[in-house]
């Protein structure tokens, strides 16, 4: 595979626009003495210097490294206004990298002090982590206010470490028009040999574009025209692509700007030669189109699992470069033990679906290689196939266990009909002698919003639609939770879910009822909590509650509110809790305010209290704080997000490995954290729907959210006819799954878990370790 690249031309040539750089010695230039005029240097001297073999603009580069335990690498530049104002600000730099790991700290980033005293910081815009060649990033940032100065950082720091140059940086204080930020493009293959996924964005709304694509002679390729200032372009191409040309009109002004497309060989190299391969994989590892059997590919798939239990496997079809399946049909056995008896359960089969990864993406040495652009998740429904040539099609087998199945081995063949010829699978499925609780003993709360399910399928039955979505959910042994509704959850979907195992719900946000029609509400502003608020609070919650009460479901209920609000919500906060507590004193309210890390610093904190569940991020957590909270009566969940990123588990960026997402249920079982908590699972894009009739989804944009992660919230895709499930979705299933076998184990669990996760930093990154650990927790619990 070739990764595409590009070399941009746009904000680079703003000078010529008739701007002033305001930047002195843009270019990084020393003087005699190794300084740099013009810049602050925040760095260890020993590990930066200049570089006269490699330059963009005059004679050197700077390089730095940035090493763990160093001190990191930091430029600074001061720009001071005599007369503030508040013109917008553009800003851009250039860098490449070696083997960089970063979140979000390799940027140029930006504090700005207003004229009144107040500030504006972290304005940033980020380089891509890893390998790659000369790179420019570029932002715009409108001032609401006056500004007086502007602190202009290149930093390398925190999570950020490896090796970068840097060069021609710029900052101009102007309208921007139809200036472009940044723009990336990548190769669609395998499914498209000359195929490309075009990403750029304007710094301006209002902008009208119409871009081509051109060949060595200049003949368009392709085309298309758009009036979004963010712009998403896959497109399938015949023939190679040499120029993209954007020519971009605002008002009376119209600009062409021409970017040229190269590639780069990949390294990853196809082992099927001539024909193709047939082989397996475990369910915890990442398997994508451009994934390729070693030497010692399996080619056989064993499921272990308790009674009520579903475990999942992959079977992957690898074509040669020169060969085309153009139907593959799937069957599933009738699964038998010695004696013949059948296997009681179900036995699944979906196809692996995959949607396209983009820059900057959130970087992890043990995951899809970086020049490889698609990602598996997706599972779509079973249907014959195709597999295009040099590439990895994969099939998703899930058995799952009834409650009053047999203890056993159960063994049948998988057969897969390949352009008329069939070829057998060995499947083996052993049932633990033991069945897992009725109710969940992983406490979680997934959100599985409405308004952007609603908003994805508008029509029909609403209430089904939901119902469907919260099924899934439950499937895979999670509570269909949303820390963020302003609509009390059913009472029926309520009941419904207890039945199928659920153990906890959020009833509301505690924010003001929405007056129109909004996809969600994270928080609401400190004057919103008037008087008329917890009038409406009452109203809304008093007849609710006393339902609740007459189903006995206020024991699985909790409010939330103040989604990482800081400290200057505390007192809001603590006379919410207050109003909570006087009138339904036995539910329980959790916020991921700041109040948690705030205490992490600062024992003494007596304002820091007013919650009954705490929920910080995973990295920030802290046994001993969280002990001594929990003897005040208090319980601690957690949470991950867009962070944090490598070297800890998260299942949020589509980047990491599918392990990580069933890790997390063993860690939340090591640190007794009382609950694990996730923000969001269907964050779609309006009506969208995929084309099922193929496994390649290019037209899904994947989410893009902090620390260049591809993926966060997006945990289902919208099927046709409903929502469908994913890999990451089953990885979190089987962490609830392990959980119920730790939890029934008890402390005799925890040194499995110390031993495999010593740190929440450093814990196994292979599955065969937690499958072994796994597999002896059976035996003592069928011995029980």
């Amino acid at each position: 595979m070739n990764r595409i690249g590009v070399l941009s031309l746009v904000l680079g040539a703003m000078a010529a626009l008739g701007q002033v750089n305001e930047l002195v010695n843009p270019s990084l230039e020393p003087d005699a003495d190794g300084n740099l005029p013009g810049w602050i240097f925040h760095v260890d001297r020993d590990r930066c210097g200049f570089d006269t073999t490699d330059a963009l603009d005059g004679k050197t580069s700077m390089v730095a490294e940035y090493v763990k335990g160093s001190r990191p690498f930091a430029l600074l530049q001061n720009i001071v206004y005599e007369k503030p104002d508040k013109t917008p600000i553009l800003y851009s730099g250039w860098s490449k990298a070696e083997n960089v790991i970063s979140g979000t700290d390799y940027c140029i980033y930006l504090d700005i002090d207003y004229e009144d005293g107040t500030h504006k910081w972290a304005v940033r815009e980020n380089w891509e982590e890893g390998t790659h060649g000369w790179q420019q990033i570029q932002g715009a940032f409108w001032p609401d206010k006056p500004v007086k100065r502007i602190q202009f950082f290149i930093l390398m720091r925190h999570s950020a470490y490896g090796k970068a140059w840097f060069d021609k940086f710029e900052l101009y204080r102007k309208n921007p028009d139809v200036h472009i930020g940044r723009v990336t493009m990548q190769s669609l293959r395998p499914v498209s040999e000359n195929g490309l996924l075009v990403e750029w964005n304007f710094l301006h709304r209002g902008v009208s574009s119409h871009t081509t694509l051109l060949d060595q002679d200049g003949g368009e390729l392709a085309s298309i025209d758009t009036t979004s200032p963010n712009v998403y372009w896959p497109v399938y191409l015949d023939k190679p692509a040499k120029t993209l040309r954007i020519v971009a009109t605002k008002g009376e002004l119209t600009r062409t700007m021409d970017f040229p497309v190269f590639s780069k060989p990949s390294k990853t190299v196809n082992t099927v030669k001539s024909g193709y391969r047939i082989w397996t994989e475990d369910s915890m590892v990442n398997a994508g189109p451009m994934t390729y059997p070693g030497e010692d590919a399996l080619s056989s798939v064993e499921l272990e699992l308790a009674k009520a239990e579903a475990e999942s496997g992959q079977i992957l079809l690898t074509t040669s470069a020169s060969t085309s399946l153009r139907k593959v049909s799937v069957r599933l056995p009738d699964l038998r033990d010695a004696n013949g008896d059948a296997f009681k359960g179900t036995l699944k089969w979906e196809r692996v679906g995959y949607v396209l990864r983009r820059r900057p993406h959130a970087y992890h040495p043990l995951s899809i290689p970086d020049d490889q652009m698609w990602l598996p998740d997706p599972l779509l429904p079973a249907r014959d196939f195709e597999v295009v040539p040099n590439s990895t099609q994969g099939i998703w087998l899930t058995a799952r266990a009834d409650r009053d199945a047999k203890a056993g081995i159960y063994k049948g063949d998988v057969q897969l009909d390949v352009d008329g010829k069939l070829v057998s699978v060995p499947l083996s499925v052993k049932v633990f002698d033991f069945a897992l609780p009725e109710t969940f003993s992983y406490r979680t709360a997934f959100c599985i919003m409405d308004g952007w399910l609603f908003d994805a399928y508008p029509d029909g039955d609403l209430n089904a639609r939901r119902r469907q979505a919260w099924d899934i959910m439950l499937d895979h042994r999670l509570n269909p939770d949303d820390i963020s509704r302003t609509e009390m959850p059913r009472i029926e979907d309520l009941l419904h879910a207890r039945d199928r195992g659920m153990n906890t719900f959020n009833i509301l946000n505690i924010v003001p009822k929405p007056k129109h029609k909004r996809l969600w509400t994270a928080y609401a502003q400190l004057s919103a909590y008037t008087p008329e608020l917890y009038k409406e609070l009452e109203e809304r919650l008093d007849p609710y509650v006393a339902e609740l009460r007459k189903h006995d479901l206020t024991k699985y209920a909790y409010f939330y509110g103040f989604d990482e609000r800081p400290d200057s919500y505390n007192k809001v906060i603590s006379d919410v809790h207050q109003f909570l507590k006087k009138r339904y004193p036995e539910i329980p309210f959790m916020t991921t305010s700041n109040m948690y890390w705030d205490l992490r610093n600062d024992r003494s904190r007596e304002d820091c209290y007013a919650n009954d569940w705490f929920c910080p991020h995973t990295f920030r957590y802290d046994d001993e704080l969280s002990a001594e909270l929990r003897k005040k009566g208090h319980q601690v969940w957690w949470y991950t997000a867009c962070t944090p990123v490598y070297p800890y588990a998260n299942f949020a960026p589509l980047d990491f490995p599918f392990l990580d997402g069933r890790v997390l249920g063993w860690m939340s079982f090591q640190h007794r954290a009382d609950g694990f908590l996730f923000w969001h699972v269907n964050l779609w894009s309006g009506s969208f729907r995929f084309d099922e009739t193929t496994t390649y989804q290019p037209g899904f944009q994947i989410s893009k959210s902090c620390a260049g992660t591809n993926g966060d919230g997006q945990y289902m895709y919208p099927g046709v006819d409903g929502p469908l499930p994913s890999i990451r979705l089953a990885n979190i299933r089987d962490g609830s799954e392990d959980y119920d076998y730790l939890h029934m184990l008890g402390n005799e669990a925890r040194p499995y878990c110390d031993k495999l996760a010593p740190k929440l930093d450093d814990f196994e990154r292979k599955p065969g370790p937690w499958r072994q650990a796994r597999r002896e927790i059976a035996r003592k619990l069928e011995q029980r």
